[in-house]
């Protein structure tokens, strides 16, 4: 039998030997990632509901007492800080020393004031008058103790009964309301009346301030009650712009409209001040 000889092919190069593969990485499982903990929902506690001790309670409601017997004593020296530090700098001319945004020296008190408090000049010039009424008569700690309307108000009564210590104690001490009716039995020939409050917002304010100042500058006032008045008659006596009503003032018009106002008691709402 022939013998077959089997020829192989030499795969090598050059006869090299052949060089194993490296065998496959064997790769892992990933692991399983583990779920996010989910955010725990914001809770905003009714302040109502939290629960204090009588101690965390006593602690709270004496800081609390403390800090609205002090802004209420703020309000109160804030009227009389300003008259003052005014004064002082209308005598003084100490508006010279002090320039504007732009560097330049203020040439009156007046500029000065509208660049420094814009907003409260009105207010301004009513504490400056009336803590130049006052001064000699009530010592300035003790109108730090008063409201303002009760400094606006001894302000404008005769000189003899700046001082009135009857009016003095019930300003300090007292209500509007109790006040004024002390003022009318110390003092029945100073035709202090009953006021009462307007409150408006911080646009209507600015209208109102600005209305007073121009009023006072035009008529040459310095109160603001007077003022009041003064704008508010102008208003009444204008001719009337309503069709059905020409020829009559705005007064005439409404009570024309309103026959049964003819005859209504004057004064009936009161002096009003915007607060």
């Amino acid at each position: 039998m022939a013998k077959v000889t089997t020829m192989f092919k030499d795969k090598t190069k050059h006869g090299k030997k052949p060089v194993p593969k490296k065998p496959k990485a064997v790769k892992e499982p990933k692991a399983k990632k583990e779920p996010k903990a989910k955010k725990a929902a914001l809770v905003v506690a009714d302040p109502a509901a939290i629960v204090e001790s009588p101690e965390m309670r006593k602690a709270k409601a004496v800081e609390y007492d403390h800090k609205i017997r002090q802004i209420e004593t703020d309000l109160k020296s804030n009227f009389v800080d300003l008259g003052y530090i005014l004064i002082e700098m209308e005598t003084q001319k100490l508006y010279e020393e002090v320039t504007d945004k732009n560097g330049k020296a203020f040439t009156s008190f007046d500029k000065w004031l509208k660049d420094a408090a814009p907003f409260s000049r009105a207010s301004g010039y009513a504490a400056k008058e009336s803590i130049k009424n006052l001064m000699g008569f009530i010592p300035k700690e003790e109108l730090k103790q008063m409201p303002r309307f009760a400094v606006e108000t001894i302000a404008k009564l005769p000189k003899e009964k700046r001082s009135s210590p009857k009016i003095r104690h019930s300003a300090k001490k007292h209500t509007r309301k109790q006040f004024e009716k002390t003022v009318r039995e110390e003092a029945p020939d100073s035709h202090i009346e009953q006021t009462a409050n307007i409150r408006v917002d911080k646009s209507a304010r600015k209208i109102a301030d600005r209305a007073i100042e121009v009023e006072q500058w035009v008529e040459g006032l310095t109160g603001v009650p007077e003022t009041l008045e003064s704008i508010f008659s102008k208003y009444l006596l204008a001719p009337c712009e309503l069709e059905a009503y020409q020829g009559l003032t705005n007064e005439e018009a409404y009570l024309k409209a309103h026959p049964e106002e003819q005859d209504a008691p004057e004064g009936n709402v009161g002096q009003r001040e915007a607060s």
